[in-house]
């Protein structure tokens, strides 16, 4: 029994090791897959094939802002290039955004985090390039994938990308710093530009009692997300955008205490107004 509970562990620990550059990828699932031909697939059933994954959300503007880049390498490479998109978020959210959102590679939903962990990263967009063997070329961003980069990697030579960097402070951490609250702080809102390197998300304090449903903080969301939230988290299907995509779209971060969960989005409509 105790060399079976060895095993085990030894099989989950390597299961979720962090991959290094020039190591072989585990053989991912992907499923469900999204925009697809197919509703799922292994990375070994991709082999010969350039894949790169790429980590986002429909909340995160710069990632929507890469995605025509992505999109037209897999226009320009198709039969040489798998691009797959990864999201945390529901098959639901997924679907609302294709419906307005038009693209030719593969999105699959990932909210367990399973595939997540083979990559940590706190930051999207977040970009995996793997060559056409199964290896980990590097955890980079999306802008320095070019044609040149799918080139050299088509052609068996050596490629060397910059590493994306994150914040090594995970939320918990980030929210202490910048937003510490005692629990008897009945209102309170603060507004802060991007934090560099942190993740980007929202949270309304459920597994915190003195806070719960009536305090919301965000890191590095873009206005027009901010907007949506406010607004009961519309999505992209009932939401007109009108703002400028721009690689550089600011991100903000802001936490908000309201006495009344009642008087939340209110009180969060009129400070963004």
């Amino acid at each position: 029994m105790k060399k079976l509970s060895l095993i085990i562990i030894l099989l989950i620990n390597y299961a979720f090791a962090q991959i290094k550059n020039g190591e072989q990828v585990p053989d991912i699932n992907f499923q469900p897959i999204l925009n697809s031909p197919v509703k799922q697939t292994n990375l070994s059933k991709l082999k010969g094939k350039v894949v790169l994954v790429e980590f986002w959300a429909t909340w995160c503007g710069s990632c929507i802002v890469a995605m025509p880049h992505l999109n037209e390498l897999q226009k320009k490479y198709a039969g040489k290039i798998q691009v797959i998109t990864v999201t945390d978020e529901t098959v639901k959210r997924t679907n609302q955004f294709l419906a307005v959102k038009h693209f030719n590679f593969w999105f699959a939903v990932d909210t367990g985090r399973v595939i997540a962990k083979l990559f940590p990263h706190q930051l999207i967009p977040h970009t995996v390039l793997i060559d056409a063997e199964g290896k980990l070329i590097a955890n980079t961003s999306p802008e320095l994938v070019t044609e040149k980069v799918v080139d050299s990697l088509l052609d068996k030579k050596e490629v060397h990308l910059a590493e994306k960097i994150d914040n090594p402070m995970d939320y918990e951490e980030i929210s202490k710093k910048y937003f510490a609250a005692s629990d008897t702080v009945k209102t309170r809102f603060n507004m802060l530009p991007e934090i560099k390197g942190a993740p980007g998300l929202s949270t309304i304090w459920l597994d915190n009692p003195a806070f719960s449903g009536r305090r919301l903080t965000c890191l590095n969301l873009g206005l027009s997300s901010l907007y949506r939230l406010a607004n009961n988290n519309f999505p992209y299907s009932r939401t007109i955008d009108n703002t400028i995509k721009s690689k550089n779209e600011p991100s903000y971060c802001l936490d908000i205490i309201v006495e009344e969960k009642a008087d939340l989005l209110p009180t969060l409509q009129k400070e963004l107004s």
